[in-house]
């Protein structure tokens, strides 16, 4: 089976899906083919499941004998590989004696093909479903899910499907990942922080650069950056991360373990820990950053127009509008903001459920003596799209994550080991299979 897994997630990585925000931007043809090649590779789910399109995103629908559903994400669109430094061919597609290499093998071609690779092969051994089960493939998450997650959610929503739970890509097996862990930790997403957009714009006079003001419109924009720098958001402890810091806290070794223990009644002084690494940081306030800056277009000519764009990951508890007031503040009225792209934070899934319970021992079966914690991703995935339609939306990739890996997403040199590949069809294959017949 693993030379199937490699060799399909091969194939999937060597069509270069890279999605874009202006869909007049992408190579639609490469959508195309990659979607040719699923309906070639996979024969059982084009022959059995009912399939609908919206644009290139695939809902596949396994008809169960109840009306109960579950639904499963992935998506196949990639980011961009340019000017990382990659030292193979990011669509190669290498398979060498341990690994698949590529962009997209562990976000998230691994897990679309995994999940093909499942439902292809319990078709074929002529499993029936109790439940019915949904795969949601999105082919624009990497640019927001507009066109595909949120279409097919308002799609399911307009049909009434009854989704029980919903598993998205998310967190992972963690080694090495978190300092002074004893085990490997198992995250699972519980929730989002908002990923929102705001625009900055300065205006002013324009003119010669050989006759400059005493700051133009770059000096004052830069200021206006180092003052959102220095003054970032307060902190504050969610119900995520105290449930995800007190769970793993008796498998982190020393001090540092004791502390989390008692995060609750020890925040404040705990936080000061928290904010100087910014991984953790980001767990504990809504982050606010600048990451893209437009201005001159000459190198002897002084702009009349500077804007710039800042990210900010926004914390449950937290909103949209807290944040731009907050921005307005710091700002001042000099500057024109406006909100570019608005996300609130998503709901929170609760853990103290038999739900959470079943996808639990599903991880513990196949990945071992590992710690499941509850986990808040400051990233963003198609889950919050599908929201509206079940209170239990978990994310979680199954595999085994190193530093070097959590490196490579987005990044140069992005692989999957096949003992991975082997895991997680495992992983989705019992979970898929418990799911169903509950």
């Amino acid at each position: 089976m693993t030379k199937r897994l490699a060799e399909s997630l091969s194939l999937a990585v060597q069509i270069p899906t890279i999605s874009n925000a202006d869909p007049l931007k992408e190579d639609r043809e490469v959508f195309l083919r990659f979607q040719a090649f699923l309906e070639q590779r996979y024969p059982n789910m084009y022959r059995e499941l009912e399939i609908k399109r919206f644009g290139d995103s695939l809902l596949y629908k396994w008809k169960g004998e109840q009306d109960e559903a579950e639904l499963f994400l992935a998506h196949y669109d990639v980011v961009p590989h340019e000017g990382q430094g990659w030292t193979t061919e990011p669509f190669g597609g290498e398979i060498t004696g341990e690994h698949v290499i590529g962009r997209g093998t562990l976000d998230d071609k691994g897990n679309c093909i995994l999940l093909h690779e499942v439902v292809e092969s319990l078709l074929a051994e002529g499993f029936k479903p109790k439940k019915t089960i949904y795969l949601a493939i999105g082919a624009d998450e990497e640019v927001g899910g507009r066109r595909g997650a949120v279409e097919m959610a308002a799609y399911l929503k307009e049909i009434g499907a009854k989704i029980h739970t919903i598993l998205d890509e998310g967190g992972a097996v963690t080694v090495d990942v978190i300092e002074g862990a004893r085990k490997p930790l198992a995250l699972i997403g519980l929730a989002e922080k908002g990923s929102t957009n705001f625009k900055l714009t300065l205006r002013g006079s324009g003119g010669h650069s050989s006759m400059p003001p005493p700051k133009n419109v770059i000096g004052e924009m830069a200021d206006i950056i180092a003052k959102i720098d220095d003054n970032p958001a307060k902190v504050a402890l969610t119900s995520t991360v105290q449930a995800m810091f007190e769970t793993m806290a008796p498998y982190i070794m020393g001090v540092k373990g004791k502390l989390l223990g008692r995060i609750k009644k020890l925040f404040p002084v705990v936080s000061k820990i928290l904010v100087s690494s910014p991984t953790t940081n980001s767990l504990v306030r809504t982050t606010t950053t600048v990451t893209m800056v437009k201005g001159g277009n000459a190198p002897n000519v002084i702009p009349a127009k500077v804007e710039a764009i800042v990210n900010a990951r926004i914390l449950q508890g937290d909103s949209v509008e807290k944040v731009s007031t907050r921005l307005r503040e710091l700002i001042g009225d000099k500057a024109e903001l406006e909100v570019a792209l608005h996300e609130e934070p998503s709901k929170v899934t609760p853990h103290d459920t038999q739900e959470f319970e079943l996808l639990k021992d599903s991880i513990e079966h196949i990945f071992g003596d590992v710690v499941v914690v509850p986990y808040l991703m400051s990233g963003g995935s198609d889950a919050r799209h599908y929201q509206d339609l079940s209170e239990h939306i978990f994310r979680f990739s199954p595999v085994v994550m190193t530093k070097k890996d959590v490196a490579s997403v987005h990044s140069a040199d992005e692989m999957i080991t096949l003992d991975n590949l082997d895991k997680g069809y495992a992983f989705f294959r019992d979970y898929l299979m418990q799911r169903s017949m509950r």
